[in-house]
């Protein structure tokens, strides 16, 4: 017998206290998110895909890292630790620092920050690319690390 797949903090414990009698994947953690976005993203869409991983529980975390103080006073919420910064550098900086499962980097140019990037468990490009849509339709489901 096996168990496999992400849950929340109770399917957490029955698979700890069965490790060794049956399999398990893994103990995976609450769902994470930061997003990295500049004066170019939709607001809307920014906030959305924030809201989108906190809705797991209320362990889950979500980051807005961004260099638009408007973007940061519009997705000021409960949940959501806001971090403006001075450069789009910066924001990559916290983004390997905080080391989230998921990662959006919604900017004028997603694909000059992604060399910039060290510490993520799946990087999404683009206004187009929320999580979700990579955790059901782009390609295999997965569960990624969590907890930096």
């Amino acid at each position: 017998d096996k168990i496999f797949g992400p849950g929340n903090k109770f399917v957490n414990e029955a698979k700890r206290q069965v490790f060794g009698v049956v399999g398990i994947d893994s103990l995976a953690g609450p769902s994470e998110i930061a997003v990295i976005a500049d004066e170019s993203a939709n607001k809307e869409y920014v906030l959305y895909d924030l809201l989108s991983q906190l809705e797991h529980g209320k362990d889950s975390k979500a980051w807005l890292l961004t260099t638009s103080r408007e973007l940061a006073e519009y997705c000021s919420r409960d949940g959501i630790e806001v971090v403006l910064c001075k450069s789009l550098e910066e924001c990559a900086e916290k983004a390997n620092e905080i080391a989230p499962e998921h990662l959006e980097i919604i900017t004028e140019n997603p694909m000059g920050l992604v060399d910039l990037i060290d510490n993520a468990g799946a990087i999404y490009l683009g206004e187009y690319t929320p999580v979700p849509a990579a955790d059901y339709f782009l390609g295999v489901n997965h569960v990624l690390p969590t907890g930096g």
